[in-house]
């Protein structure tokens, strides 16, 4: 997997989770078998791109 299909992946991710409805980041990333510090680490990320 490159990098820009990474980056797609993680931002997929995002939305999916922002739309889940979910409180909690660690538990839609124990839903989804997401690891919490890469959701972490990517959520960051991509705040800090906007």
């Amino acid at each position: 997997m490159n990098r820009s299909e990474r980056q797609l992946m993680w931002q997929s991710r995002i939305q999916a989770f922002h739309t889940s409805g979910e409180a909690s980041v660690a538990a839609w990333c124990t839903k989804e078998n997401v690891l919490v510090q890469s959701m972490y680490q990517w959520l960051r990320k991509s705040h800090a791109q906007t």
